[in-house]
């Protein structure tokens, strides 16, 4: 029973794009005649092909493939979809008792940092209309997902303080993929002017910009003091990280994999592991990704608590004291 309904919903999810190939395509032209699709008809045989050479300048290195078979996406999407779920519930029936309903005002960045967000997003939007065909799906990979949260919260006007911060303390985990970013960088289909100085600027800003509201004390990376209490650090930390990676997790495995399916793209590398390296390869790369991605996530949150942690170890003993007093 199992087995058919896994078969089924493989087979479902293979007609979402019958003309992507076994593997990717070559990233140099190797024959002169490199097939990027291949449309099969009802009963496989070729219909239709598109030949690498006739794509438009770039999408060659986007093209999308089975790497992974359709069987072994529907159980990884669900497995991880299930599991991200139930983390994300937790993570956030927890956070509750630590940041419980407030009527603040949210967070909003200095004038200074919504205008570079504003100029930002636009050179994205930019780029992604000017750019090949199907490149406006490109707005899911992480950093470019990762802007328009900062969109939102510089300029959407019902946004709640819970909100803000929720926003933010996100942004601080999700900065340590554009450090990755600019330490491996694919500008591979990047061809428009100025668009590689782009993207380099884009993930530097991104890197620190969430750190501002840090170092100005708008969000903590420690938890709340509540009266003379002192919420456990490490509970607090591994929280957000759980929060962070399940959200991610969720969006890309459940969202993110059909969409690069339906649309033959290989968005955030869900469909074949990254051109420029030969470490994480393999039919269960995606498996070994979901543990660097968690590794960075954590690594990044680490050192920002620990810096916090030290510097306002002084100050936040002296408040506990203060609460004692009163």
């Amino acid at each position: 029973m199992m087995l058919a309904l896994l078969d089924y919903l493989a087979e479902a999810l293979y007609s979402l794009n019958t003309s992507l190939l076994d593997l990717p395509p070559p990233v140099i032209e190797q024959t002169g005649q490199d097939v990027c699709y291949l449309k099969r008809n009802h009963i496989g045989f070729s219909s239709v092909m598109t030949f690498c050479k006739d794509l438009e300048d770039g999408k060659r290195f986007a093209v999308g493939s089975w790497y992974i078979s359709p069987r072994q996406h529907v159980l990884e999407c669900l497995i991880c979809s299930i599991m991200c779920a139930l983390f994300l519930i937790r993570s956030y029936l927890t956070l509750s008792k630590y940041h419980p309903p407030t009527k603040t005002a949210a967070i909003r960045p200095p004038l200074a940092l919504r205008l570079i967000t504003l100029v930002v997003v636009s050179l994205q939007f930019y780029y992604k209309a000017q750019g090949y065909s199907g490149k406006m799906y490109f707005w899911v990979m992480p950093c470019n997902m990762n802007w328009l949260l900062l969109f939102v919260l510089s300029f959407y006007p019902g946004l709640s303080w819970g909100a803000s911060h929720l926003l933010l303390q996100m942004c601080v985990s999700f900065s340590g993929l554009a450090v990755i970013a600019l330490l491996v960088p694919d500008t591979s289909d990047l061809v428009l002017p100025f668009e590689v100085p782009y993207f380099f600027t884009s993930h530097a800003l991104l890197s620190i910009y969430p750190f501002y509201f840090v170092a100005t004390g708008q969000i903590s990376t420690l938890p709340p003091v509540t009266g003379t209490k002192q919420h456990n650090v490490m509970e607090y930390f591994l929280v957000w990280w759980s929060f962070a990676c399940s959200t991610f997790g969720l969006f890309y495995f459940g969202i993110v994999t059909p969409l690069s399916i339906y649309s033959g793209i290989n968005l955030n590398y869900m469909l074949s592991p990254p051109p420029n390296q030969n470490i994480l390869i393999g039919p269960w790369y995606r498996f070994l990704s979901t543990i660097f991605v968690g590794v960075i996530f954590f690594l990044l949150r680490l050192v920002a608590t620990f810096v916090e942690w030290i510097s306002t170890r002084s100050s936040r003993k002296e408040c506990i004291q203060q609460q004692k007093l009163k």
